[in-house]
């Protein structure tokens, strides 16, 4: 299995300024669809795009498929659903393959790419991979940009 990543300024630098505008005027969210069709939110509304257009903050969700359930990234802006769909194409498209291998270390800045893994199965005889992840807070900085919170461009300071 691989790790894929890709930076957020490739992935912006290669959508168009009608698709960056729509990801910043309106939010994405996350629905999972049951296998008896039930559709159900997943979390909370998200901008897909924020920051200054110099650094920009984006945020591709991703659930693995599941045998119950599958996931969908909706939004109510038809631009915006569109804009959406194309930045995931590009990102599978241009991202980068890391092939980890026992003892490597991988550092992941969430406010600078995103990132996924590709699919494995599992030996479960204690040689499969081990993922282990940390978060750091920096500055209070949030991600994604929730509704009614203070949007990431509209805040005061920085991050170091």
């Amino acid at each position: 299995a691989k790790t894929l990543v890709v930076g957020n300024r490739q992935l912006a630098s290669r959508l168009t300024r009608e698709e960056l505008e729509a990801l910043r005027r309106s939010p994405v969210r996350t629905e999972c669809v049951r296998s008896t069709g039930e559709v159900s939110p997943y979390g909370v509304p998200f901008y897909a795009l924020d920051g200054p257009e110099d650094d920009p903050k984006v945020t591709l969700f991703y659930i693995p498929e599941h045998q119950e359930f599958t996931h969908r990234i909706v939004s109510d802006d038809l631009e915006t659903q569109a804009a959406y769909d194309r930045a995931v194409e590009i990102a599978g498209e241009i991202c980068d393959e890391v092939d980890l291998q026992a003892g490597d270390l991988l550092v992941i800045n969430n406010a600078r790419c995103n990132h996924g893994r590709t699919p494995f199965e599992p030996q479960l005889d204690g040689s499969d991979r081990w993922l282990l992840k940390t978060f750091i807070d920096a500055a209070g900085w949030r991600r994604p940009s929730l509704l009614g919170e203070e949007r990431e461009s509209e805040r005061r300071g920085r991050l170091v």
